[in-house]
């Protein structure tokens, strides 16, 4: 089973991966968020920790180019004055999505993380040289925890948790968080993911 981006072939096949694949996404942006929040809790932007909170950011503006793709870069395209048609066209490559767009974007989402495996050793690294920050402030080496099996068991329980929030969704609710309305989920109303991408007809989060 692979994947071939074609709009003849993209959408027909490999169900399961693709839910997974996606949900797994979504998941992994909420942890990154509560990770975010947790940074800014503990004050961890202050002095020594800029390099890793740069290093942070710069993450996760790749993450975020590589979750929405297509739709949020022509989206932010569509927003320069006077070339805007160019720039669309040239990253759609052509008017509408389609062949060459599945092909360039792919590409993309294929090649970043490469960068972002890059940009996390080095945030690894700096957090390593600094230390990690903790609600209480305390950073003198006296206090430090080994890493097993504390914290190796603390995430441990984490990925055991986070496991069990994610197969339901993968496995029965699929389309919950993809950007829809919970109602018109329950309703059924919302199929356009169901629909084959052409020059004339595409779904329209594309198009938004």
């Amino acid at each position: 089973m692979h994947y071939t981006p074609h709009v003849d072939l993209a959408f027909n096949r490999g169900w399961l991966l693709c839910y997974m694949h996606g949900n797994g996404a979504s998941m992994f942006l909420i942890m990154v968020h509560l990770h975010i929040y947790r940074g800014l809790y503990h004050a961890s932007y202050r002095n020594p920790w800029e390099f890793v909170r740069y290093l942070g950011v710069v993450i996760f503006l790749l993450m975020i180019v590589r979750f929405w793709g297509a739709r949020v870069i022509a989206s932010l395209a569509n927003a320069i004055p006077v070339v805007r048609d160019t720039i669309v066209t040239w990253l759609w490559g052509g008017f509408s999505v389609d062949t060459a767009t599945l092909n360039r974007f792919f590409s993309l989402h294929h090649l970043l993380p490469f960068i972002f495996v890059g940009t996390s050793l080095l945030h690894l690294a700096g957090l390593h040289q600094y230390g990690s920050n903790n609600p209480l402030g305390a950073h003198s080496e006296m206090d430090k925890i080994s890493f097993y099996p504390y914290l190796y068991v603390k995430d441990l329980v984490g990925r055991v948790a986070s496991s069990i929030f994610f197969f339901p969704f993968g496995y029965f609710m699929p389309l919950m968080l993809s950007g829809i309305p919970i109602i018109e989920y329950l309703s059924k109303i919302w199929v356009d993911r169901y629909k084959s991408t052409n020059l004339t007809n595409g779904p329209s989060l594309l198009f938004a």
